[in-house]
């Protein structure tokens, strides 16, 4: 089980989008982060679209120099310097939305951002000659974690009743009781 901590920022016209998450985590010391919501806008902004291939060495990046609204930011960051791996959907000012893989983004009036830190793992992106890419690799202390993919909870028993998997801030979790 690993308790989670949420910290909320915001960022200011002109800041990079990327390179502000990468900061805060590594500045707060966060090694497991990811993005829980980020509302805002950007304008200009780079995403590597859905083509990408370790194959081709080919990636199509929209380089886009027009005001967006953030309509969706997900992803993990790594507060070790090991890199992030970010989503975001944005909608234009007809409308239309464009995603894919954040490489840069300039804000434009805000993000209100809030990232949560899982504290008992431990993020690092490490290259992956399958893909090609910076894989997330995830250390969980007390495991075997030889590998680097995210490791699968254990099935629970059919009649298990769920348990607390995360507590938010310093809280404890409720005490668990029994429906049955």
């Amino acid at each position: 089980m690993s308790a989670m901590r949420v910290h909320a920022f915001r960022l200011l016209p002109g800041q990079e989008l990327k390179g502000e998450l990468l900061k805060f985590a590594a500045a707060n010391h966060l090694q497991a982060a990811f993005v829980i919501s980020c509302v805002g806008s950007l304008s200009s902004t780079s995403i590597r679209l859905a083509n990408a291939s370790a194959e081709t060495k080919e990636n199509d990046v929209a380089h886009l120099e027009e005001k967006f609204e953030i309509v969706s930011l997900v992803g993990t960051v790594c507060g070790d310097g090991s890199g992030a791996h970010l989503h975001i959907s944005l909608a234009g000012a007809d409308g239309g939305v464009i995603g894919g893989h954040l490489m840069s983004g300039t804000i434009y009036t805000t993000a209100e951002v809030v990232v949560g830190n899982a504290s008992a793992l431990h993020f690092h992106r490490e290259h992956d000659p399958g893909t090609g890419f910076r894989e997330l690799r995830v250390v969980q202390p007390g495991l075997d974690n030889k590998f680097p993919v995210l490791a699968a909870a254990a099935e629970p028993a059919p009649d298990a009743t769920p348990a607390v998997v995360a507590v938010v801030g310093d809280q404890p979790p409720p005490p668990h009781t029994d429906p049955r």
